[in-house]
């Protein structure tokens, strides 16, 4: 490869790394007192001290399941079964 193409790999991969670091400096929690006490429930009590905790699917995983429903359903037809 010429020196162009080195140095430009170079400077694209510094310059993610750079990206990277600053968007997790920026979506990092802020202060400490920011954030509520306890974690979020739902409010349903089981038992007298069982909670649900409020934690939704992450939008990555959903949307990685839903893709793999939508590769998989077509060809599920046309793969061979096991019996």
């Amino acid at each position: 490869m010429s020196t162009f193409w080195n140095l430009w790999i170079v400077g694209f991969v510094t310059a993610n790394i750079i990206f990277i670091a600053w968007l997790l400096y920026a979506t990092s929690s802020g202060k400490k007192s920011d954030q509520p006490a306890g974690p979020e429930t739902t409010g349903h009590i089981w038992d007298g001290d069982l909670q649900e905790y409020n934690n939704p699917l992450p939008p990555l995983v959903a949307g990685g399941v839903l893709r793999l429903h939508c590769i998989r359903h077509p060809l599920s037809g046309a793969l061979p079964r096991i019996r």
